[in-house]
């Protein structure tokens, strides 16, 4: 059986955890337990293994530590990673990017508690087609926009608290 660390935090985020210093206070302030990754690769390891309650979800950022930067290819990554989370394949939009398309090739999937977990999105960047995307699979999605407004965010999550 699977069991979480109660009020478990993924943040999904290559600016993590330095840009977000007060959030991550005061979020740990009410209980929650924040576990960092700044890169796909980082992020679907750690879904694999733990179990979490919540993730805060970028839309842009690398694939590995290895591979640091902003191509454009990795504006979709964010929604790569939720439709592979939700098990709804890749999304239909994207360009063909490897190494994201192999998330939906290998045999390795999230945990299955992991699946259904609250995805809060927070990015600075907006594109009508992932946007479109992501809505099509998580229709009310709540979204963060950067700078995140501490209010709405310890609003958003204190729905989430066991």
């Amino acid at each position: 059986m699977e069991e979480s660390t109660p009020n478990s935090l993924l943040w999904i985020d290559d600016d993590a955890p330095g840009r977000f210093r007060y959030e991550h206070q005061m979020l740990t302030q009410r209980g929650w337990q924040i576990t960092w990754a700044k890169c796909a690769e980082e992020a679907a390891d750690l879904l694999r293994r733990e179990v979490f309650r919540a993730i805060i979800l970028d839309q842009m950022f690398p694939w590995s530590k290895q591979s640091p930067g902003t191509d454009t290819d990795e504006v979709w990554a964010g929604c790569f990673l939720l439709f592979w989370l939700r098990d709804k394949g890749r999304p239909s939009k994207a360009p063909p990017r490897e190494p994201f398309d192999s998330l939906f090739t290998e045999t390795k999937a999230p945990l299955p508690s992991n699946r259904t977990i609250p995805v809060v999105l927070s990015s600075a960047y907006f594109d009508e087609d992932i946007s479109a995307s992501i809505f099509d699979i998580e229709p009310h999605i709540p979204e963060l926009p950067k700078p995140i407004d501490l209010e709405r965010l310890l609003e958003l999550f204190s729905q989430f608290v066991s």
